[in-house]
Formats: C-alpha cells, sequence, structure tokens
C-alpha cells in the first residue's frame, strides 16, 4: 500500500490494511479493529483539506444519525494530529463504479436507488444534516441491503448556509444552482442533486457538460436540462416529470418535502413497473398492495405463534427467571458524560450514569431478568445505539436501539 500514510499503517487501535478508495479529501481503508475484532472501513482525512475541529465536530453530529440506508460511523477521533472516521464495511460497488462498468441502470433499479437514498436524506433533515455531495460515487450499492449514502462524515449542519469566496463544495456535475451561485441554500440542493445522480444513471451521462468548471456552472445557471426521454425514449413519462422537478432551477419549484419526493419516486416505479408487465398502473398498484397485505397477514400469525410460544414457556417455568447483573460498556473516551437510556430505566426520565474507566470505556451494570431491552446510549446529550452491538430495532423516529438480549 504505497501512499503518504504508509508510515504507520495503523491509526490508533486500527490497523490499515488495504486502501479500496480515495477522493479529493480523503482516503478509504479495509481495517482491522482490534478492539472489537472486526473489519471496518477508516476514512483518513487528508492534511490541509478541511479544518480538523470543525470535521469532528460536524463528522460526529453525523455520527448520531442511524438509518439503513447510511453508512454507519462507528467512530471519529484523530491520533497525532490525524483526522479519521471509522465506518462499516460495505460489500458492492458504487453507483459510479455501475455506471461505468454496465452502463445505464434499468429504471426501476435506478427508482429503488433514489428511494433509498431520499430515505436516508429525510432521516438527516430530520436530523439538521444536508449531505451536500450526492453523486454516483457517494452511493454504494450493496449486495443485501439496497443504496447507503457515502461521506455523511463530511456533510455540513442544516442551518441555511452560503458557501464562502472562492468555495463551492461538492462535485461540479452534480451541485444545485444556488450552490454553483454562491447562494443561500437548504435540504433542496440535496434534491437537486439526487435528481442529477438519477439522471446520469438512467441515461449515461450528467444532465450538463462542458469544458471547464466555469462553463459548467453558467449552462446550470441559465440553460434547461434536456428532458430524460430525449436521451432515453423508452423511459415513462412519470419518471421524466420527476427528474424536471428535481432539476428545477429555483429551489422555490422543486418539491417541497422529502415526502413529497418519495411519494412521486415510488408513483413513477409503479408505473415503471406496470410497463414491464403490461398492465395499466392501475392493476399493478393493486398486486402490491395484495403483495403487502399477504405479508402483514403472516406477520401478525408469525407474532401470534411467538405470543402462545412464550406464553407456554412462561407456564413451565412458573416465573420470569432470576435477575442477572448485566454489563454495559460504551466506547468513548473523550466524551465529558455518558448516560445509559432504555426500557428498564425509563429512558432519559431516569438514565443510569455511566463511570468512566483508565481505559477510557465507560461502564455500568443493572440487574435484570431474562428478556431483550432496547437501549441507546446519550454521549455528551445526543442519543445513539451501541456501535459494539449489531443488533438492533427500529425506534420509531428514523432511528434504531440497540437491544440487550439477557438469557435465563
Amino acid at each position: 500500500m504505497a501512499n503518504e500514510y504508509n508510515r504507520a499503517m495503523r491509526l490508533g487501535n486500527f490497523e490499515l490494511r488495504e486502501r479500496v478508495g480515495r477522493g479529493g479529501m480523503s482516503e478509504v481503508y479495509r481495517a482491522w479493529d482490534e478492539t472489537l475484532n472486526r473489519e471496518v472501513a477508516v476514512k483518513v482525512l487528508r492534511p490541509g483539506t478541511a479544518n480538523g475541529d470543525e470535521f469532528l465536530r460536524e463528522a460526529r453530529a453525523a455520527a448520531a444519525i442511524s438509518h439503513p440506508h447510511i453508512t454507519q460511523i462507528h467512530l471519529v477521533s484523530e491520533d497525532a494530529g490525524q483526522h479519521f472516521i471509522v465506518m462499516e464495511l460495505l460489500r458492492g460497488r458504487t453507483l459510479r463504479e455501475i455506471i461505468d462498468t454496465t452502463g445505464p441502470l434499468d429504471e426501476e433499479t435506478a427508482l429503488q436507488i433514489g428511494i433509498d437514498v431520499a430515505e436516508a436524506l429525510r432521516a438527516a433533515y430530520r436530523a439538521q444534516m444536508i449531505h451536500g455531495d450526492i453523486k454516483p460515487a457517494n452511493i454504494f450499492v450493496t449486495e443485501e441491503e439496497g443504496a447507503k449514502v457515502l461521506d455523511f462524515g463530511l456533510a455540513k449542519l442544516a442551518n441555511v448556509e452560503v458557501p464562502l469566496e472562492g468555495e463551492v463544495w461538492g462535485s461540479p456535475h452534480y451541485v444545485s444552482p444556488e450552490r454553483a451561485g454562491r447562494q443561500a441554500e437548504d435540504f433542496r440542493s440535496d434534491v437537486y442533486s439526487l435528481g442529477a445522480t438519477l439522471f446520469h444513471a438512467l441515461t449515461g451521462r450528467p444532465p450538463f457538460e462542458a469544458g471547464d468548471i466555469g462553463e459548467l456552472a453558467a449552462r446550470r445557471l441559465q440553460e434547461k436540462p434536456p428532458g430524460a426521454r430525449a436521451l432515453r425514449p423508452e423511459l415513462t413519462v412519470k419518471t421524466e416529470q420527476l427528474i424536471d422537478k428535481m432539476l428545477n432551477k429555483s429551489p422555490l419549484l422543486r418539491y417541497r418535502d422529502y415526502d413529497a419526493v418519495l411519494a412521486h419516486l415510488k408513483e413513477a416505479k409503479t408505473e415503471a413497473t406496470a410497463r414491464r408487465l403490461g398492465m395499466t398502473v392501475q392493476a399493478a398498484a393493486a398486486q402490491a398492495a395484495q403483495r403487502a397485505k399477504r405479508r402483514q397477514v403472516l406477520v401478525v400469525a408469525a407474532g401470534f405463534v411467538v405470543i402462545l410460544a412464550a406464553f407456554a414457556i412462561w407456564l413451565g417455568l412458573g416465573h420470569w427467571g432470576e435477575t442477572r447483573k448485566v454489563e454495559f460498556v460504551c466506547i468513548a473516551p473523550k466524551a465529558r458524560e455518558v448516560f445509559l437510556g432504555g426500557e428498564f430505566n425509563n429512558w432519559s426520565k431516569t438514565a443510569t450514569p455511566m463511570s468512566r474507566a483508565t481505559d477510557g470505556k465507560w461502564r455500568t451494570a443493572l440487574q435484570l431478568k431474562p428478556g431483550r431491552y432496547p437501549y441507546k446510549y446519550i454521549v455528551d446529550g445526543v442519543w445513539q445505539p451501541d456501535p459494539a452491538n449489531p443488533d438492533r430495532v427500529k425506534d420509531g423516529f428514523d432511528s434504531f436501539n440497540s437491544v440487550k438480549t439477557v438469557h435465563e
């Protein structure tokens, strides 16, 4: 691995094994986490590309976002002045690699990727974050979990921002007109970038192309993008209308919120599916509704069986079991205070304070009866799942709770 970080081959408790990606601001390595004995991805911030303190603050805010379509950040730290982010290691390819290898995607696949990304951006915006650099290279298509958005560690807080003079962060083929013109922006800039990404995924080229960045910015500010069906006539009208609205030069004429974006994406995918099957949209929607109803019946039936089994076990034991001492450990060496909140202590109302050990880990122990207990850590006031525990359930707020299982 010949590169400028070869001198160390490790950062903190992480052994850097292979460089798997490189961008303008960072390099990404496949690495080994010696603390938890697992493979991870480590993104190393290249020297001189960003303010270190600002990078750490914003990346930590991004780490608090937990969503199945956002790459999970495990740790944000520094070692000897070198800032880095530790993330889950993904299996698959970026959308850019797929387009470069196989050409434009089929309509349904591209729209499903758009749905995944829009759901991720909605969750981030609810946490007061915008991404700022949505593009094919920052969308990773996994083998089993759909699309995941990369680089939220370099996102911006969602208060409306105006780039500094001379600064236009983001990729020139996908940034919004307001960013190219250094005007105030909000989540609708991410909507524009997602529209430009879908245009590329479906047609094989970005909406605007030019010889240099200045000409590209001028075309984006002055010209209307071409219709997707002009380049690929077999696309549905609904998909072209979707992309046209996302790529409107005026933020006010794009979508009012992510719910509206998602509704149109799903309608477009239904129309594309109907065309492929030779059905009407109404028939395709009815068929999808029937499948959903069958799944719901199966889930209810399975839940009833589980309840009956649990009741039978309870009758057989005659009790719920004795309590066990259960230890909780949070790895947050730079935190000022950490609390444990869960169903066992009424969450934030009576959250349990954790004690910091000499090794930088925060610990506490509770007496719990056998069962499954959702919980989270509150690190310096920020709620976050346990990065060392992969057992999770949705919490109802576009995030997840970790689950601790106490056995008999």
